[in-house]
């Protein structure tokens, strides 16, 4: 129960998309390439920072009478071991074909596929438009610096705690039955009154965890490639 809770919140923590290094974010021209045109990248590893005001964080689940705690330094562990396993599972490349269209490859049933999205370079920001994958979803813009290492070329791709609560605030309705319908047996046989008064308190909480975080980064690292087609 515990592990399935952890996530949960982790998951809904993570919505959407600084695991190398740091940057020197006082230099306007450090820390970006120009143009991305062109550039081939691979996963490398999930990007995570959380900081919080106290060793423990509680998550009630009300008439359940079931409580679960975790240390700042388990969600940590646990989001870096759980992003990982599923980035590297699922991410195959990033392609920046021209200064317009980015081709994403991933894997999914054990096969691969991929997906050309339309985006913007804006200094230190990447706006992806995603109504290629569902017509409702909004551009998402992402934070990114690049980070050179024994003559690598690392990029962080990143959301800070602004962006994920205005994501979460919009996506924790639709995200929240289908979560506790896994962890909670016989959720869906529940009254929906309770059903309702369940959501209700879990995302009271998970929003009171958000607004007291002192420091929220989430996303993804990945390395630079000598640049080629990628083929499926």
């Amino acid at each position: 129960m515990k592990k399935m809770l952890s996530f949960a919140v982790m998951a809904m923590m993570a919505v959407g998309f600084t695991a190398c290094s740091e940057s020197d974010a006082d230099d306007p021209g450090k820390g970006t390439i120009k143009d991305l045109s062109g550039t081939y990248w691979v996963y490398d590893e999930p990007v995570f920072e959380f900081e919080y005001p106290g060793d423990v964080i509680t998550i009630s689940m009300g008439a359940m009478g079931e409580e679960m705690e975790m240390t700042t330094d388990e969600i940590t562990t646990m989001f870096t071991m759980f992003a990982n396993e599923k980035m590297s599972a699922y991410m195959r490349h990033f392609y920046f074909v021209d200064r317009e269209n980015l081709n994403v490859g991933y894997v999914k049933d054990g096969e691969n596929g991929d997906i050309t999205l339309r985006y913007q370079q804006q200094d230190k920001m990447l706006a992806v438009d995603m109504s290629v994958i569902n017509e409702k979803m909004p551009t998402i813009s992402a934070n990114y610096r690049i980070i050179n290492e024994n003559g690598e070329n690392h990029m962080e791709i990143y959301f800070e705690k602004f962006y994920l609560t205005i994501m979460m605030q919009q996506m924790l309705p639709a995200f929240l039955p289908s979560i506790m319908g896994n962890i909670i047996p016989d959720f869906d046989k529940m009254p929906e009154v309770a059903q309702q008064a369940i959501i209700a308190s879990f995302s009271t909480q998970i929003n009171d965890i958000l607004s007291k975080t002192e420091k929220l980064t989430v996303g993804l690292c990945v390395k630079q490639q000598p640049t080629e087609v990628p083929a499926n």
